[in-house]
């Protein structure tokens, strides 16, 4: 029986929490589609890859030649 891996899913507050930012700041970068988002029900999820691929962004675009 083959198993699949459950994604996980942080909230805005952990990603806040994570980033050191507000959650109002992580929210607007949502908004602006900087950071991917899923709405389950009314809440918004950011999985893990899309986290990671974000701070993996974040990097690149920080790193001066």
């Amino acid at each position: 029986m083959a198993t699949q891996k459950m994604a996980q899913f942080y909230t805005v507050d952990d990603i806040a929490g994570a980033l050191g930012v507000s959650s109002k700041t992580v929210r607007r970068r949502i908004a602006e589609g900087q950071l991917r988002a899923h709405r389950i029900g009314r809440q918004l999820r950011i999985s893990a890859d899309d986290f990671r691929a974000y701070v993996a962004l974040q990097r690149l675009s920080t790193v001066s030649i």
